[in-house]
């Protein structure tokens, strides 16, 4: 691997794991963004869980792609119903 090749992964990390801090930093923010009514949907006092890990671990890269990097983040909310509801952010 040269040393480019391996710097631009290295890059490409850091700035997966950038994303990932701002999506879950602002994510009420995000959910309210692609949700005009998510405030009528989603009980967002509710703590928001996060499952990115659990994600990776039930879809791991394979092969050529372990250097193809994606902003993968499910989340858990509650809707105002009471039920849990499924988000997830791939990028």
């Amino acid at each position: 691997m040269s040393i480019f090749v391996a710097q631009n992964i290295t890059m490409r990390v850091r700035n997966d794991t950038l994303l990932k801090s701002i999506i879950e930093e602002y994510c009420i923010e995000f959910i309210r963004f692609f949700f005009s009514n998510a405030d009528e949907i989603f009980d967002l006092n509710k703590k928001i869980l996060f499952f990115d890990k659990e994600f990776a671990n039930l879809f791991p890269q394979h092969g050529d792609e372990e250097n193809v990097m994606y902003v993968d983040k499910l989340i858990q909310v509650w809707r105002k119903d009471g039920k849990k509801e499924w988000i997830l952010i791939h990028i």
